[in-house]
């Protein structure tokens, strides 16, 4: 509930957005293993919203997050480091975290390695293997792949694109 508090003050539901009050009550809901609430504290944080930017605390608290399960934090540590936003960019530290959430069955990390494969960014350019992470990326309900998937098995052949269905389904 506290967390849900914070996000209302954060969003500015029934009232003005306060990100100071919503930053209280992350707080509160931080201290009781909240990991919506400790995500949520990372973006207000590294993006100093009501508060100094302060990325090396914000990247804790989205680290606690992620250290817990939170494949959103996963996600976005791998965003942050993979852009280089508010921290040096380093593409292998990227690389682990979206693998951290695929292996939760995150989508969205499916979706990201599928990226990073296809760019050969953390690593060698794998287009099979970019083909393998937006398929498994599509199923677990994140369709952002989806025309660089159809553009990939036009450039790949049909037993790339089998190989690629095969890895998918071992994953």
């Amino acid at each position: 509930a506290q967390a849900d508090l914070g996000i209302l003050w954060a969003l500015g539901k029934g009232g003005k957005r306060d990100f100071a009050q919503a930053r209280e009550w992350f707080l509160k809901a931080a201290r009781w293993g909240n990991t919506d609430a400790m995500f949520n504290l990372g973006i207000i944080y590294i993006f100093g919203h009501g508060v100094d930017e302060d990325p090396n605390q914000g990247r804790g608290w989205m680290v606690m997050a992620a250290d817990k399960g939170h494949p959103g934090a996963m996600c976005s540590l791998g965003l942050i480091h993979g852009l280089g936003q508010k921290v040096p960019q380093d593409f292998h530290l990227a690389r682990q975290w979206y693998t951290k959430a695929a292996e939760l069955g995150f989508g969205p990390g499916h979706f990201y390695l599928g990226l990073m494969d296809a760019r050969g960014q953390g690593g060698d350019k794998d287009l099979i293997k970019a083909l393998m992470h937006f398929s498994l990326a599509q199923m677990l309900g994140d369709n952002r792949g989806a025309g660089t998937m159809a553009q990939l098995e036009k450039e790949l052949s049909a037993s790339e694109v089998a190989k690629a269905a095969r890895m998918a389904k071992k994953w």
